[in-house]
């Protein structure tokens, strides 16, 4: 679990919303320009379940799914 306010790169995270299988996911807010927008836009931030790092498979899973989710955009 992450604590709220924690920073992960140029993010804010939130409250916890969800948990699954390969992680678990956060409210968060970019503090600076990036990928998801200008600063203050609000993002779904999912951090890889610990257990699962080793899991080379589950990884790359990991790794496409995130990659579908950056072209995900909503007003």
């Amino acid at each position: 679990m992450i604590a709220e306010g924690t920073r992960l790169g140029i993010y804010r995270v939130g409250r916890e919303l969800g948990r699954g299988g390969m992680g678990t996911v956060y409210r968060g807010a970019g503090e600076e320009a990036g990928p998801a927008g200008p600063a203050g836009s609000v993002v779904a931030i999912k951090v890889f379940h610990e257990h699962l790092v080793g899991d080379e498979l589950a990884f790359k899973r990991f790794e496409r799914e995130a990659e579908v989710g950056k072209r995900i955009r909503h007003p």
